[in-house]
């Protein structure tokens, strides 16, 4: 927002969250690690997922 952005490591997070950008439907937030994460994100009404890791971050991670 307003020109800055901060890079963060999911890896140095605790606890999972996501939280809506000002009354956008946008909402934003870490990875999912665990099934009641992805549960939250459903609870939000989320109809689509934009995934911003790069092959390298999701292959570390064990992901496909």
């Amino acid at each position: 927002m307003n020109g800055v952005l901060n890079v963060t490591s999911g890896a140095l997070m605790t606890g999972f969250f996501v939280s809506e950008i000002a009354n956008s439907g946008i909402v934003v937030g870490p990875f999912p690690l665990y099934e009641i994460d992805v549960d939250k994100i459903a609870n939000t009404g989320v109809k689509a997922v934009l995934n911003l890791m790069t092959p390298e971050e999701i292959e570390a991670r064990g992901m496909d």
